[in-house]
């Protein structure tokens, strides 16, 4: 029997007959953390699930179906931010006054 290969592990929650636990999405690692060892987790170094930068698991990441690293989680409400911003601008600028419907409303 082989030894199984080390290596950080890409964390993502799994549904199973016997529950949700936390699984590895590497395709050649079968690894997976049972639920009542699941506080065994934090502090352990991971994969991210967008970048594959390595980075240190905690409860706050684990909250998320599918961690991410610190500095994906930056670029995504970054993101996130501009995004807001541009609905906000674009729903401003159709508060304006629109000329067409006043003269519409005059005739």
């Amino acid at each position: 029997m082989s030894r199984a290969r080390r290596h950080p592990h890409r964390y993502h929650k799994t549904n199973t007959s016997f529950g949700q636990v936390w699984s590895c999405a590497l395709p050649d690692c079968n690894h997976y953390m049972p639920r009542h060892m699941v506080g065994m987790l934090p502090g352990k170094q991971a994969q991210c699930n967008e970048c594959d930068n390595i980075y240190i698991l905690t409860y706050e990441k684990m909250k998320s179906d599918e961690p991410i690293c610190d500095e994906c989680e930056t670029n995504r409400e970054m993101r996130l931010r501009a995004l807001n911003e541009r609905k906000e601008a674009k729903q401003n600028s159709s508060d304006e006054v629109n000329i067409d419907e006043i003269l519409k409303s005059i005739r």
